[in-house]
């Protein structure tokens, strides 16, 4: 048995005055934050830091600090004290997690991140089969389902949908094959409030495979191409294909981005750079002028500190001020209705499209095994990449060679999908969707894949060539080298 656990993000419905009633909890949940964190900075420090120390429960030394402070303030006086401690021990989490992490205590920046999530209690049939009720309650009305939510002192109703789209929600409530994680949390995005909740469910998944499923992710005409293979019949049964114009969109806001990030440092540099860069270029060349009159070795030149001008933000605070002034002119990355980055979320959409498209495929065929491409490695590829495109550079800049421009560009293009798409989301959704649904996902190795015939199994680079085709110079098999890998990738976990 193998346990599951997906997260389901539904949108609460709901009237005006209870509207504004949970967005003022919001608002009242950020005062709480900012109280929580200045104690735990000033405070905490020295408990996150002591060796071993990853419980999510705050201790109790600096809970009772936090909530006198709160009481100091008149913060969360109309809600539940339960509350209160679900709030303080999700920041605790959160300093903890990147304390063991970074080894460092986390930004101001969190604040804004943390403000907008409240975790509260649900109310779920336990094991013994006892129902327990607390701050949110799914009902049953009609056709619908209904969320009662008693966080203070009125009670607010929201409607989530309907039973044919949540029932997998409510089987969880229920305790009909699934369990429901507590606590579940409230999210603000904008003026909107959706409900997270995390369903677990246990999967014995198959052991004897007749069908696979083979992904391989390629650069040219087709970015994504899954093959149904029959292994007892040894033929391919169905095709995937995901054209990569699917990404140029995503590519071309991307290229936006960037170009207003390039003007809006421009801007500041033109704002503060003749004083910086002047400085630099004056007190490197009073070095150096130091060093040839042998008032100064160059060894001790290393020890010199900077002047205030080369010192980081940190220790600059009027510079990073203008940095920051200047930066706040732009908006660099487009925003949509719930002011969340339109590049990011387009790229986790795109990422659910590929993930469920490939799920749909492999149960519309009978098959239980998805064989992906095991990607690690891949910053060191990218950055082998980027080396190789400016050596093709150079080349062309000095010889006018046509063919290193051509393959100069082709690599560009290979490094803009490598460095742009999450391939660690795309296989972590793919692993936790495919085993939600029955079906097992393995990884394996690149190497062969592309380069070995499917028929005969030789392997030589001279398989592929530049134009994309796969001719086999043995047997003589021919077809698209994304195709034949597919193959591969499916028939790699069986061979001898």
């Amino acid at each position: 048995m193998m346990k599951v656990v997906k997260v389901f993000k539904v949108e609460l419905h709901l009237s005006n005055e209870d509207r504004e009633y949970l967005l003022r909890l919001f608002e009242e949940n950020r005062k709480l934050v900012e109280v929580i964190y200045n104690v735990m900075r000033h405070y905490g420090y020295r408990e996150i830091s002591c060796e071993g120390v990853t419980s999510r429960h705050c201790p109790t030394r600096i809970r009772r600090l936090i909530k006198s402070c709160i009481r100091g303030r008149g913060v969360f006086t109309e809600w539940k004290g339960g509350l209160v401690d679900l709030q303080i021990d999700k920041v605790w989490e959160s300093f903890v997690g990147t304390y063991v992490a970074h080894r460092k205590m986390p930004s101001e920046k969190m604040i804004d991140s943390l403000a907008n999530v409240v975790r509260v209690r649900v109310s779920k049939v336990a094991r013994s089969g006892r129902f327990y009720k607390r701050m949110i309650t799914l009902v049953e009305y009609n056709d619908c389902i209904i969320a009662e939510i008693n966080v203070g002192r009125r009670e607010v109703t929201a409607i989530l949908g309907t039973k044919r789209d949540l029932k997998s929600i409510m089987d969880a409530v229920n305790g009909k094959g699934l369990l429901l994680g507590d606590p579940v949390e409230l999210v603000r995005y904008g003026d909107r409030i959706f409900l997270h909740l995390s369903l677990i469910k246990n999967i014995k998944l198959p052991v004897a495979h007749e069908r696979v499923v083979g992904v391989n992710i390629g650069f040219r005409e087709h970015f994504l191409v899954a093959v149904a293979y029959d292994l007892r019949r040894n033929e391919v049964v169905g095709v995937l294909k995901i054209p990569s114009r699917e990404l140029r969109r995503l590519w071309d806001l991307q290229d936006t981005i960037q170009r207003r990030r390039t003007k809006a440092f421009r801007k500041v540099r033109g704002r503060i750079g003749n004083e910086y860069y002047r400085s630099i270029r004056n007190y490197k060349k009073m070095l150096l002028k130091l060093v040839k009159r042998g008032r100064l070795n160059y060894d001790d030149l290393l020890l010199i500190r900077p002047v205030r001008w080369l010192l980081p933000f940190k220790h600059n605070p009027k510079r990073a001020l203008k940095v920051r002034e200047g930066r706040a002119e732009y908006k660099i990355a487009p925003r949509d209705r719930l002011g969340r980055s339109v590049w990011r979320w387009g790229a986790r959409y795109f990422v659910y499209s590929c993930v469920n498209r490939v799920v749909d495929f492999a149960e519309r065929y009978g098959c239980t095994l998805i064989v992906c491409k095991n990607l690690r490695g891949l910053r060191q590829w990218v950055s082998q990449l980027k080396q190789e495109s400016r050596r093709l550079g150079t080349l062309y800049n000095k010889t006018r060679d046509y063919g290193a421009l051509i393959r100069k560009r082709g690599i560009d293009r290979m490094v803009k999908v490598l460095a742009r798409f999450p391939y660690r989301v795309f296989l972590d959704d793919l692993r936790t969707e495919a085993v939600w649904h029955g079906i097992a996902v393995k990884s394996v190795g690149p190497s062969g894949t592309s380069t070995t015939c499917p028929k005969c199994l030789y392997n030589d680079r001279k398989n592929v060539t530049k134009e994309g085709l796969f001719v086999c110079q043995k047997c003589g098999y021919k077809d698209r080298a994304d195709f034949v890998a597919s193959i591969n990738i499916a028939m790699k976990p069986f061979w001898k």
